[in-house]
């Protein structure tokens, strides 16, 4: 027992030792002045404050130009009224930072937990501008993607395919495509991928005000594409959460599988009994042909006149 509450107490220890990092601690390794004092407060804690207000989720819209205009705006200032001057490595560093903080709420992990790696600037870099081209073209991506409507004609198993590729084409409301509402797994996937968007799909949380957006607009999306579809559209009518966008994916998903599981039932008898039905349509078209075994045993039609000739030789 005494060694039980020892272990509890070393572990409760360890959770409060646990390390909080801050985006005054990532702005001061991307290399902020933390030295010189204004007002009592170095140029790291001003801009921590100023631009971010200590806050990692300022981050989520701060555009690039919003930066570089803060940038200037303190590089114009004089001394006495607290120049700032921020040198371009520096300024690069931050955007990084920016992007890298993005990262973390996209895969659902939480920023103050980790340190910023200011080794991987060059790839955040990229990874950025990647991410900006991706959202510039997701509009002629998604137009060029758009599955046709659902209908009572269409296999559930040939449109799911293309309804998941034109959602992954439209980011949401932080960046993360859209088909992270679709994706079959509720928790994280940590499996990596060849590309950063699918990680994205694959770790994005599926709750919050973000979540809540984005669950909505694929709803929006079912809805108009299974309209005049009278089996989707009562399935998808009565969520639990209004225009849940998920609820209503994984509806249609289970009525449909469902739905084939049933036609397979009956279609796998009927492909059994196929042979046999055109045996008796051979035999129902021979007229007024006799049949005869052939060497494998199955019954062959035989003319009239050879049966008659038969008949004689007897």
């Amino acid at each position: 027992m005494i060694l039980h509450d020892l272990y509890l107490f070393l572990f409760i220890q360890q959770a409060s030792m646990a390390a909080i990092f801050t985006v005054y601690d990532a702005l001061v390794a991307c290399g902020v002045d933390n030295v010189a004092l204004f007002l009592n407060e170095t140029p790291a804690t001003r801009l921590a404050e100023d631009i971010f207000d200590d806050l990692f989720e300022t981050s989520k819209d701060l555009t690039f130009k919003e930066l570089d205009d803060h940038f200037k705006t303190y590089s114009e200032l004089t001394v006495q009224q607290g120049q700032i001057r921020v040198r371009p490595g520096v300024r690069k560093n931050i955007k990084a930072f920016v992007q890298w903080t993005r990262d973390e709420f996209r895969l659902g992990r939480d920023p103050t937990s980790t340190a910023f790696p200011v080794n991987q600037v060059s790839d955040l870099i990229r990874r950025y501008k990647t991410h900006e081209k991706y959202q510039t073209d997701s509009k002629t991506l998604a137009e060029a993607a758009k599955p046709e409507k659902f209908k009572e004609s269409v296999k559930w198993e040939d449109w799911k395919p293309t309804f998941l590729n034109y959602i992954r084409a439209i980011p949401g409301r932080d960046g993360v495509p859209l088909k992270y509402i679709c994706r079959d797994k509720d928790g994280a996937d940590l499996t990596p991928n060849e590309d950063f968007l699918d990680d994205y799909v694959a770790m994005a949380p599926l709750f919050g005000n973000s979540y809540a957006i984005d669950s909505v607009q694929v709803h929006t999306f079912l809805v108009n594409l299974v309209s005049g579809n009278d089996t989707a559209e009562a399935k998808i009518q009565g969520l639990l959460r209004p225009n849940d966008g998920r609820e209503a994916y994984k509806r249609l998903l289970n009525i449909m599988k469902v739905w084939a599981y049933t036609q397979s039932i009956f279609e796998r008898p009927m492909k059994c009994l196929k042979p046999y039905f055109m045996l008796v349509k051979n035999h129902l078209t021979c007229g007024g042909r006799s049949l005869k075994n052939d060497s494998l045993g199955h019954s062959m039609p035989t003319s009239s006149a050879s049966s008659a000739s038969s008949i004689r030789t007897q």
